[in-house]
């Protein structure tokens, strides 16, 4: 039934339909990104107005970087020679040197609005070509 689903064999069905995985599943996943967001945010505060300092929000570049530089170092030429050399500069640039929090944040939004349930609009009725 479940390979049935997939491929589409059973009318009316979609396999998240099936698994009972509705919108919930991807409303959790958002909520999860976004308190990984106010954890983030949480830590900049931590770490920059109590000292005298500005509020500066980390990039995700700099957490990359804690969390494993090698990986970060590989990350350039593997995409500049597999994938394409605009992906580096222009996308993968503005993303590493923008704020972790309110990338992650945007991100949740993005997430949350695609698991909103999406009502069907009426179906109009098959054509028919046998009439004259």
């Amino acid at each position: 039934m479940v390979l049935q689903c997939l491929a589409g064999r059973v009318r009316g069905a979609s396999f998240a339909a099936f698994m009972g995985m509705g919108n919930w599943m991807g409303r959790l996943v958002a909520l999860v990104i976004a308190l990984l967001a106010l954890t983030v945010f949480a830590v900049d505060l931590s770490t920059g107005p109590g000292s005298g300092e500005a509020l500066r929000l980390s990039a995700l570049g700099e957490w990359w970087f804690w969390a494993h530089p090698n990986s970060l170092q590989l990350m350039q030429p593997a995409l500049e020679r597999h994938v394409s050399p605009l992906l580096w500069d222009p996308v993968m640039l503005t993303l590493l040197e923008g704020s972790l929090a309110i990338e992650l944040g945007i991100l949740a939004a993005v997430v949350w609005l695609g698991a909103r349930p999406w009502q069907r609009t009426r179906k109009s009725p098959p054509l028919d070509l046998t009439k004259k």
